[in-house]
């Protein structure tokens, strides 16, 4: 009996603990050896970290460099997705070809390259937005702002085509400022965005269209593609890291019309950007904009999701690119972070222990609140509260409080723990238009013990200035 049960723990630990070790320190499995039927001469192996195919291709090449194997020679096949079958009329060349396998079964090789986050961003901009961008930003006819009259010819009736003259580089966080501001006032729509996290000297191929089929005339069908492409190749600068080249740049954005009772009419708009050097500087964007504009009928006038109001009649298009290079080690380490922040949503034991007994009222805790204000490079807004984690303790920690948020025209209802308030804080929800126009906005938060009846609820009242995108100071 005794015997069996150390035979049954030494297959637990062969089963779970040793294999868990072994994949949690290294996943290269150790490579296996060939299997031959000496009557008839033919061989198997079974991969062990690639795929049958990966592992034919590696080693035929070294076993065949001038020309194919010849079938009255032998032959190589896979068999299953793991599983290689071989044969060969020459001794020797099966020897070696048996003693390669282990050899050329292991997992790649390789020293990780820098990585490139490339961003690629369009708007619909409505002509009093993009004059008070261009006056905001001091862009304007000096720098190539393109206009009906100058844009290049376009074979598409209703199309659009920039050539690379008419893009323009602005910082960042002024061309966030800037389109914050437009789209309060709903005359800048984001339409998409893509964000690509790709190694340097890689091709980027992007394209999300649907196929558009139209008839010019009868007996006729035409194709169209309505949606976004992107394509080039990224390359970072040895000397300064934080200049990138896009080589080969291409954007294609395809509009879908609405229906028209003339099937000869396009049914899609084309905007197409080409430059052979698009080059990018962290910390700013490139910007072109489309020379004609899109007549807008309703609120989601050709086919574009803006939300701009019934009154605007017509908008432009707004590309914006921009990318930021680091290191494959930066690239890890933002990720862990990541990973860190979503975790760190309770204290830990440690901090827990170390947390004072004494009791904090809640009218300490509501003064312990602090703002957060952090503007998207799109010109999103993210307002909220978080607070002092200090004032912690045993007995308050895993309070549940009925928080609410109010401003003129705006409410929020929330219940949060103060541990939860602390460690991830509270995000506002998007703050009205009609109450963004103002040049301040009074914000009164106030608390109270959740599902307790009490007149009596701390608050704290907040200033912001949507101008500036921050919180006053009282």
């Amino acid at each position: 009996m005794r015997h069996f049960i150390a035979l049954s723990f030494l297959l637990l630990c062969l089963s779970s603990t040793c294999v868990f070790a072994a994949d949690s320190t290294d996943l290269e499995r150790q490579a296996g050896q060939a299997e031959c039927q000496d009557s008839l001469k033919i061989c198997s192996y079974l991969a062990q970290n690639l795929n049958a195919q990966t592992l034919i291709a590696r080693i035929l090449p070294v076993m065949f460099p001038d020309m194919p194997l010849d079938p009255r020679e032998g032959f190589v096949q896979r068999e299953n997705l793991k599983k290689i079958i071989f044969w060969f009329n020459n001794e020797e060349m099966r020897q070696r070809f048996s003693s390669l396998l282990p050899h050329f079964d292991l997992l790649e090789d390789f020293v990780p390259t820098s990585m490139v986050n490339l961003t690629t961003e369009v708007y619909a901009v409505t002509d009093e937005a993009l004059t008070e961008i261009s006056a905001t930003l001091g862009m304007g006819a000096s720098v190539g702002l393109p206009s009906p009259t100058t844009a290049p010819a376009t074979d598409t009736p209703a199309g659009l085509n920039l050539s690379a003259g008419f893009s323009y580089g602005v910082a960042n966080f002024s061309l966030s400022m800037a389109l914050t501001a437009q789209r309060v006032l709903n005359r800048v729509s984001r339409v998409t965005s893509v964000q690509q996290v790709v190694p340097n000297f890689t091709n980027i191929n992007y394209k999300h269209t649907t196929t558009i089929f139209m008839s010019p005339t009868p007996g006729t069908a035409k194709e169209q593609d309505a949606g976004l492409t992107i394509s080039g190749t990224v390359s970072v600068n040895r000397h300064n890291q934080e200049q990138i080249l896009l080589k080969d740049f291409n954007l294609y954005y395809g509009v879908e019309l609405p229906q028209a009772s003339n099937d000869a009419v396009p049914r899609v708009a084309a905007l197409q950007i080409n430059n052979p050097e698009l080059y990018l500087l962290e910390g700013s964007s490139s910007v072109v904009v489309s020379a004609n504009t899109f007549e807008l009928r309703n609120n989601r006038g050709l086919g574009l999701p803006t939300r701009i109001s019934r009154g605007t009649i017509s908008t432009k298009l707004m590309v914006v690119v921009r990318a930021k290079a680091l290191s494959f080690d930066e690239f890890l380490r933002s990720n862990r972070e990541m990973r860190a922040m979503e975790n760190q949503v309770h204290f830990t034991q440690a901090e827990l222990d170390k947390f004072p007994t004494d009791t904090i009222p809640l009218d300490i805790l509501m003064q312990a609140i602090r703002p957060f204000a952090r503007l998207s490079l799109s010109g999103d807004r993210l307002l909220g509260i978080r607070m002092d984690r200090q004032y912690a303790r045993k007995d308050n920690y895993k309070k549940n409080l009925e928080i609410t948020i109010h401003a003129k025209g705006f409410k929020q209802t929330a219940v949060r723990t103060v541990e939860n308030l602390m460690l991830t804080g509270l995000k506002f929800e998007d703050l009205p238009r009609r109450v963004l126009q103002k040049a301040t906005v009074k914000i009164t938060i106030k608390a109270r013990p959740f599902k307790k009846l009490t007149l009596r609820r701390p608050k704290k009242v907040l200033y912001y200035n949507p101008a500036t995108h921050e919180f006053l100071v009282p």
